[in-house]
């Protein structure tokens, strides 16, 4: 997660709207679906522990998050 951090900006503006995924400190897949990073990141840790994240900006998080719970 903290690799994350420290890549955060540079991943939103490249690849907003995509999933990057880590393992061991590392950036180990991006794909424009979650499906679609898992199963890259699935090959190439052979099964490790990785950390997925979605790549929009704290604002367009936190908005979702408030949307989602006005509609339930």
């Amino acid at each position: 997660m903290e690799r994350y951090h420290e890549m955060e900006e540079e991943l939103i503006r490249k690849h907003h709207g995509e999933v990057a995924v880590f393992c061991e400190g590392k950036l180990i897949a991006i794909g424009k679906t979650i499906k679609e990073a898992f199963e890259v990141a699935k090959k190439r840790t052979e099964n490790r522990n990785f950390f997925v994240r979605e790549l929009y900006t704290v604002k367009e998080q936190a908005e979702s998050i408030f949307n989602g719970c006005r509609s339930a």
